[in-house]
C-alpha cells in the first residue's frame, strides 16, 4: 500500500474548492495553525475530524486519506493465472463480478487494472455480450491511459483500447489511438545491445540482441499470418509468402520454440488454400496444423533453443497476459475447434483425410 498523504489530499482538495486555509479552520473549529499543520505533515487530523472533512470536501474516507491499495507484480501474475483458470472452468458472469470487485479494491492499482483489461479482452469471446466486457475493457484502458503513471502501462492500455474500437468494427477510432504513420522499427532496443557492450557487459549484450531477434521473428509470422489473409484473391503472392515463411520456420526453428505461432500460420495458410479449392494443399497445411498440435511437447509457453540460449530469462519476466492469453485447457478447445468447427474449411469436411485429421486431433486434445 502507497503510504498515506492525507495533508497533500487536505492541500489540493482546498484549492480545487477555492477555499482559504481561514475558511477550512472555521468549518472544521480548530485554528488555522492546525490546518497549516495538516498540509505540511507535521500533524494529523484528530481521528473524529475525518468524516467531517470528507463530507466538506464531497469525497469519501479513503480517498481524503490517499488510501490506494496496491498489488505487488508476484500478486498480480498469481492472480491473472488463477481468474484465467476460473474463466475455464466456472460461469463466466461469476468470475467477471470477482473480476469486477477486484477492480473496485484496487482501482488505483494501475499494472493490475491493465492485467485485469486484459485477461477480459483475452476472454471476452467467451462472453455472452462481448460489447458490454468490450466496453469494460476501454474503460479501464482510459483510466490507465488517464491516471497511471508508467509509460508501459499507458501504452499497453492504448493499444489494447485500439483492439477493443477493432473488434467493435470501430477501425476510425483505432486509427486515432495508432495514427496513419507507419513508424521505423525501435532502434533503441538496438542502442541498448551498444550501450552494454561499450559499458564492457558483452553478455547482456548479447542477450539484448538475442531477445531483439527473437522478437521480430515472431513478429514476422504475425505479420505474414495477417499478409496471407490479405491477399487470398493473389494466390501467386500466398504460394511465395508461404514458401519463404516456412522457410523462416524450419531454419530458426520456431515451431519448437513457439509452437502456436506456427500454427496459425498453418491454418491461415490452409484456409487461403481451401477458399481458392486448392483443397490437396488446403489438407497438407491441415495435416502439418495436426502433426504439431499432436507431437509439441509444450503447446502453450514461449522459450528458447540451442541458438537463443538468453532469451528465457526475459520470457520469464513477462506478464501474465503476454505469456499464455488463456489457461491451457481453453488453448486445447480452441484449437481442436480451429480444425472441426472451423467455417472457412466446409468443403473439406466430408473428405476421408479430414475426417481421420479431425478424429486424431480429438483423441490427443480432447483427453488431455
Amino acid at each position: 500500500m502507497k503510504e498515506i498523504n492525507l495533508g497533500r489530499v487536505i492541500m489540493r482538495k482546498r484549492h480545487e474548492r477555492g477555499v482559504t486555509q481561514d475558511e477550512l479552520a472555521f468549518a472544521m473549529g480548530v485554528s488555522k495553525a492546525a490546518v497549516s499543520k495538516w498540509e505540511t505533515g507535521q500533524s494529523y487530523p484528530d481521528i473524529t475530524l475525518l468524516p467531517q472533512l470528507a463530507a466538506f470536501f464531497n469525497i469519501s474516507t479513503d480517498e481524503l486519506i490517499g488510501y490506494e491499495p496496491q498489488m505487488l507484480k508476484e500478486d498480480i501474475r498469481k492472480l491473472y493465472y488463477r481468474l484465467s483458470s476460473e474463466f475455464a472452468s466456472r460461469p463466466f458472469e461469476e468470475v467477471l463480478k470477482e473480476c469486477e470487485e477486484i477492480i473496485r479494491k484496487y482501482y488505483s492499482c494501475f499494472p493490475l487494472l491493465r492485467q485485469m483489461a486484459l485477461l477480459l479482452l483475452n476472454h471476452v469471446s467467451e462472453s455472452g455480450d462481448m460489447d458490454r466486457i468490450l466496453q469494460m475493457v476501454v474503460s479501464l484502458c482510459l483510466r490507465v491511459e488517464k491516471e497511471g503513471e508508467d509509460m508501459e502501462d499507458v501504452r499497453q492500455a492504448a493499444f489494447m483500447r485500439a483492439c477493443c474500437y477493432l473488434t467493435q468494427q470501430k477501425p476510425e477510432k483505432a486509427l486515432e489511438i495508432l495514427g496513419e504513420d507507419i513508424n521505423p522499427l525501435n532502434q533503441e532496443r538496438a542502442m541498448l545491445a551498444q550501450v552494454y557492450l561499450a559499458m564492457g557487459k558483452s553478455q547482456k549484450a548479447e542477450e539484448v540482441l538475442q531477445t531483439n531477434m527473437y522478437q521480430y521473428l515472431l513478429s514476422l509470422i504475425s505479420d505474414a499470418v495477417a499478409f496471407v489473409y490479405l491477399k487470398q484473391d493473389d494466390m501467386e503472392k500466398v504460394e511465395e509468402t508461404i514458401q519463404r515463411i516456412r522457410g523462416v520456420i524450419d531454419l530458426y526453428h520456431i515451431e519448437s520454440m513457439h509452437p502456436c505461432a506456427t500454427l496459425n500460420f498453418y491454418m491461415v495458410c490452409a484456409q487461403a488454400y481451401c477458399g481458392a479449392e486448392m483443397d490437396e494443399k488446403a489438407l497438407g497445411m491441415l495435416k502439418e496444423y495436426v502433426r504439431v498440435c499432436t507431437t509439441s511437447p509444450d503447446l502453450y509457453s514461449l522459450h528458447g533453443d540451442e541458438y537463443f540460449d538468453r532469451v528465457d530469462a526475459w520470457i520469464n519476466n513477462f506478464e501474465p497476459g503476454n505469456k499464455a492469453p488463456k489457461d491451457a485447457r481453453t488453448i486445447r478447445q480452441s484449437l481442436l475447434a480451429g480444425l472441426t468447427n472451423n467455417p472457412s474449411l466446409p468443403r473439406l469436411a466430408k473428405k476421408e483425410e479430414f475426417i481421420k485429421m479431425a478424429e486424431s486431433l480429438q483423441f490427443k486434445l480432447g483427453g488431455e
